[in-house]
């Protein structure tokens, strides 16, 4: 099984670093970043169960003895309705312009339930617009990794892992400005790896490079031998570092205050941490709910 190529959490790494994650065809791609002072490095590695990135239940300290709360951010839904679309959804779509199409509704948890993607769109129909309608395919195909992560998530990890998205990461990178082209655009990956660099990270080119030789391929369901992460999952991840670096440094506010779901208490929250330019908040934090920080 594969092992986290920075420190371990028995060395305390929560006191040195922030971590943006992305899931991958055959587990999840981890970048970590620096959580203070200049960015020198990104350590980017690949692990096959969410469980290993989640921190020991013993106080974490810092380097002078204070205790340091975790920052993760992961592009995945934490926390789901049972009945409904989640506003976090609508509000993400919302501040991301001509990005909106890369966030699709999250499951409702019944469908959690469901093995093939047309019983489960089927039973979201007939709850209607008001239940949250149908399922789409995108967001079927993710609910393997969507469960890996309920199965583990709790209120109280809520206060270090926290869902994020990449294309609202990039578009609080930019100043506000949504990315101009699709992330799998050749204008469009080079326009993200160009914030990246800006923002003070190495070249995530290269990065995806070196995972690429030191990490084993995978067997597609088509027979063919693929890569683990791929280009656009490594860029995904060190976007949502940078947003985690950002929750770590910087006061923010939770716009509204996270909502509880019965089922499972869980918050429905999108983190992202915004500029004064792009919301009224003088405290320049603006989390979004869906189970992200935007509830």
């Amino acid at each position: 099984m594969a092992t986290l190529k920075f420190p371990k959490w028995e060395n305390n790494p929560c006191a040195e670093y922030v971590f943006g994650i992305d899931g991958c065809p055959n587990g999840w791609v981890v970048a970590a970043i620096q959580a203070t002072g200049e960015i020198n490095h990104c350590e980017l590695c690949i692990i096959e169960e969410f469980s290993q990135i989640i921190p020991t239940p013993s106080p974490i300290q810092s380097h002078i003895g204070e205790p340091v709360i975790p920052a993760i951010m992961v592009d995945m839904p934490i926390g789901l309705l049972d009945y409904g679309r989640r506003p976090c959804d609508r509000m993400t779509r919302r501040h991301i312009g001509a990005r909106a199409s890369s966030v699709f509704p999250a499951p409702r948890r019944p469908m959690l339930a469901f093995k093939d993607y047309e019983a489960a769109n089927a039973w979201g129909k007939q709850q209607g617009h008001e239940g949250g309608g149908g399922l789409s395919k995108q967001a079927f195909s993710i609910m393997p990794k969507i469960k890996e992560i309920d199965a583990v998530m709790t209120p109280q990890l809520q206060s270090m892992i926290s869902e994020a998205h990449p294309e609202l990461a990039f578009t609080r990178l930019n100043q506000g400005i949504p990315c101009a082209h699709n992330k799998r655009h050749k204008d469009g990956i080079a326009q993200r790896c160009a914030l990246l660099k800006g923002h003070g990270l190495p070249d995530p080119k290269e990065l995806h490079q070196t995972l690429k030789d030191t990490h084993k391929t995978y067997t597609h369901k088509s027979g063919a031998k693929k890569h683990s992460a791929t280009l656009n999952d490594v860029i995904d991840a060190m976007a949502l570092a940078l947003t985690a670096r950002a929750k770590r440094s910087a006061p923010y506010r939770r716009h509204p205050r996270p909502t509880r779901i019965v089922t499972r208490n869980l918050g429905l929250e999108t983190v992202s941490i915004s500029f004064v330019t792009l919301f009224t908040s003088p405290d320049i934090d603006f989390m979004i709910f869906t189970l992200q920080v935007f509830s």
